[in-house]
């Protein structure tokens, strides 16, 4: 399927309204994570790299050499968390998929 400069736009104002974030994992790379199903062919394009066990749960990771790329297409901020934010959050995001798998 083909995909148009329309739907990659609209994926893009659905990643922000989705909770999708960014943030510097490295000093050498930066990672999106957060609910990115609905983007992941985008990611896969822009050449992410999706890890299941990155600091802040499953996420993509990139290169800093694509960040401002990444950033224009998904149009949000990088966010600059330390690693102990990004721990915290993989472990709340951990705890919430146990809490839903309970349900």
């Amino acid at each position: 399927m083909i995909t148009t400069n329309k739907s990659k736009s609209e994926q893009a104002v659905k990643a922000g309204e989705q909770g999708v974030r960014v943030a510097t994992y490295t000093e050498k790379s930066f990672c999106v994570f957060g609910d990115t199903y609905p983007i992941r062919k985008m990611l896969k394009a822009a050449k992410l790299c999706y890890i299941p066990g990155l600091k802040c749960g499953p996420g993509w990771i990139g290169s800093n050499k694509r960040k401002d790329a990444v950033l224009q297409l998904l149009g949000v901020q990088l966010e600059n968390l330390t690693e102990a934010e990004l721990i915290a959050i993989g472990e709340q995001r951990r705890a919430e998929s146990e809490q839903r798998k309970d349900n």
